[in-house]
């Protein structure tokens, strides 16, 4: 079963990918590769440190995002 911590972040990335510039499908398609990479992972803290890049990377994205005037203000429908 998927790790409840792993799904949220999946939501994160599709979520932050629907104002990616190269587009949702380019990004889902990115981030299946990048889980597939790790799905060997079954360490708790190697799990988390995974998890931790991750939403590092959610927050870049959505700060370079931000910067260009692209993205939401996180209203209602934002994940945080």
């Amino acid at each position: 079963a998927m790790h409840s911590l792993v799904r949220d972040l999946y939501r994160r990335i599709i979520t932050v990918g629907a104002d990616y510039p190269a587009g949702l499908p380019y990004v889902r398609e990115r981030a299946k590769r990048e889980f597939a990479k790790r799905r060997h992972l079954t360490d708790e803290v190697e799990i988390k440190r995974a998890i931790n890049l991750g939403r590092f990377m959610v927050k870049e994205v959505r700060s370079g995002a931000e910067r260009r005037g692209e993205a939401g203000s996180g209203g209602a429908g934002s994940v945080q």
